[in-house]
């Protein structure tokens, strides 16, 4: 069931939603009902609140409100997670529920044509799902964004230019990290908790520190257009299971391969009627750069020999550990609407 009401007086407005869930499993026996370690249901509270308040007119600003957020949730487990166990895959009937929790504060302002939105919030993970299926502990994140907008006056067309700045710093740690070692009986060990305080190598992965989208869009006179935009993303680790993060490689699991990089791409287009084409350049810079892997991840770089690749070695498993980004690239299209 899910409950929501609102509540405003003058410049300030609250908002109040509380959910409550119970989940049970019908298939389970009897006997099973009373095993803690089957999936047989859970029950969940989830509160959510907001408090937002109008500043009005501050000085340089022409208007400016503060909001701040704190929340509650779960996620399931998938059904394939809870039975769907085959060979090569086992199946964890007793995977309990994530638990969210997230408390942010928001501060909006406007001045002139400039719009800004900047917030800072916490969040933390518990019984976190990971993959070989597991509750793998506690995940905290800490982060800052910035959302900049703008429109000025065009002297060159009948548009605006308009635009956006966007900057985020986040840092993300766990409380688990991955184990690529073997047991005795020659099975990887998997996630274990750290022992004692946190420290920078609890961090998550595939998250960047640092990210920074800047945007321009100038029309030109009354049939042209030209759109301008860059992106920098600083370096990042793989994430913790990844086989790239593995330590006892000759890297120590810090590869090169997701150094930091700046990117420019840019749009010009001409209109006539029904008609639109476009001239389109992306990764101008010609940056050699790669993302984080896919899903899972686990596939590795067995394949790595220097700066080539040695075709004759089979990747450690199916999901990509890295994936490559296209070069610089051209393209010239010409749209209809009929």
């Amino acid at each position: 069931g899910f409950v929501e009401g609102s509540y405003k007086m003058g410049d300030l407005k609250l908002n109040v939603g509380i959910r409550y869930d119970i989940n049970s499993n019908p298939q389970a026996t009897e006997f099973e009902a009373w095993d803690g370690e089957l999936h047989n249901g859970y029950k969940a509270f989830s509160p959510r609140a907001g408090i937002i308040y109008k500043l009005g007119k501050m000085g340089v600003l022409d208007a400016a409100a503060i909001k701040l957020l704190h929340g509650r949730a779960i996620q399931e487990a998938s059904a394939a997670q809870l039975w769907g166990g085959w060979s090569g895959r086992d199946a964890v009937p007793g995977l309990r529920p994530e638990e969210a929790q997230n408390t942010e504060l928001v501060f909006l302002a406007q001045t002139g044509p400039i719009l800004s939105d900047l917030s800072l919030y916490y969040a933390t993970y518990r019984k976190v799902h990971v993959s070989p299926a597991a509750n793998a502990g506690l995940r905290q994140i800490v982060g800052l964004d910035y959302r900049g907008r703008y429109q000025f006056e065009n002297p060159l067309g009948s548009g605006k230019i308009s635009g956006y700045l966007n900057y985020s710093w986040v840092k993300a740690t766990s409380s688990h990290y991955y184990d690529f070692e073997k047991d005795e009986d020659g099975n990887v060990i998997g996630w274990t908790p750290y022992e004692g305080e946190w420290r920078s190598e609890n961090e998550t992965g595939d998250i960047s520190p640092h990210k920074v989208h800047i945007g321009l869009n100038l029309p030109v006179l009354e049939n042209f257009n030209v759109n301008l935009r860059t992106r920098y993303i600083a370096q990042r680790m793989p994430f913790l299971g990844n086989p790239l993060r593995n330590p006892s490689r000759e890297d120590k699991g810090k590869p090169e391969y997701f150094h930091s990089y700046l990117v420019f791409d840019a749009n010009i287009s001409a209109t006539w009627d029904n008609i639109t084409l476009s001239l389109v350049g992306r990764n101008l810079t010609n940056e050699d750069y790669n993302h984080t892997g896919s899903e899972v991840a686990n596939a590795g770089d067995n394949w790595a020999k220097g700066d080539s690749i040695d075709t004759k070695k089979r990747a450690s498993n199916y999901r990509n550990s890295l994936i490559p980004q296209p070069l610089r690239n051209i393209l010239l299209t010409l749209r209809v609407d009929i």
